[in-house]
């Protein structure tokens, strides 16, 4: 299977969403060194999360904080089994950024692994702009430089420091501009309207956190249901990408490395259209008109 099959675009898609979305946020486009100055950096984090798509276990996500000297790394790994009709299929993604302790990128790394060889890409921060390193299908590196991406924006744990900066504050809308590994050198925005604290149950307990409604323009339209610490950090995470519905649940390792292997979600076949009663003359007809509808709720 090629990165290009249906399951694995959905699969890129959704993740790249939900990596945009847990990156962090600000408010405001501002440069890193002037959001970074006025609050406290980001502790650091080590992270489990149980991933559900159509409601059932579908993998597993880690995302951890570290700092060593001047540098803070930022790093996440996501493994996902999905199903075609009665083909298993696995997928696993993971990124890492190092950014200076005053939030300027030195180095981001993007692996994916969608069906087929893993294929890592290194973007470094240099005096001549962004050395770009891929591998190649025979499995020499491939370097070239890059422009800088224009424009203002946040690395991943200035953006985390300053959203829990900002919910602290009562904001009632926070906008970003950040990247992620994923997303090459694109630069996203992402907007969190509707902020709130809300008690959620997590395992059996009462969790109070913020709830936000997230939105990015990797896909505009598409909302994401978002229940952050006070941090900033994700508890749980919802959204609905064509149909199909992606949950993010923080865990732990225990947790999400000792379950019993479920049947992977299928993402083909509960995807067709069933009409709601027959279709007269089925073959011999040229032109019709249907309404669709989600069983789940309204289409995106």
């Amino acid at each position: 299977m090629t990165p290009t099959h249906p399951i694995a675009v959905f699969v890129r898609t959704a993740l790249v969403l939900s990596a945009l979305l847990f990156t962090g946020s600000a408010t405001a486009v501002v440069a890193t060194s002037a959001a970074t100055a006025a609050v406290d950096p980001a502790p650091p984090i080590d992270r489990w999360y149980a991933v559900e798509m159509q409601g059932a276990p579908a993998g597993w996500m880690r995302t951890t904080r570290t700092v060593q000297g001047d540098t803070i790394t930022s790093a996440s790994e996501m493994t996902l089994r999905v199903r075609r009709g009665a083909l298993e299929l696995s997928f696993g993604l993971s990124t890492e950024f190092v950014e200076t302790a005053d939030g300027a990128p030195v180095r981001m790394t993007a692996t994916t692994e969608l069906g087929g060889a893993p294929t890592p890409q290194t973007y470094v921060w240099n005096d001549d702009g962004i050395a770009h390193t891929v591998s190649t299908p025979n499995g020499q590196p491939r370097t070239v430089t890059l422009d800088r991406p224009e424009g203002t924006w946040l690395t991943p744990a200035a953006a985390a420091a300053f959203l829990s900066a900002r919910l602290a504050a009562g904001a009632d809308e926070i906008t970003l501009r950040t990247n992620d590994p994923l997303s090459g050198l694109r630069i996203g925005t992402t907007v969190r309207t509707g902020i709130e604290k809300v008690t959620i149950d997590l395992d059996g307990r009462g969790v109070e956190v913020f709830k936000t409604i997230g939105v990015a323009d990797v896909q505009p339209g598409v909302e994401t249901l978002e229940h952050l610490d006070e941090n900033g950090d994700p508890v749980r995470m919802e959204t609905q990408l064509g149909g199909l519905g992606l949950t993010i649940t923080k865990s732990d390792r225990a947790t999400v490395m000792g379950a019993p292997a479920a049947e992977a979600p299928e993402l083909m076949t509960s995807l067709f259209i069933e009409p709601s009663r027959p279709i007269r003359n089925a073959h011999s007809t040229k032109q019709a008109t249907f309404v669709v509808r989600a069983k789940d709720g309204p289409l995106q």
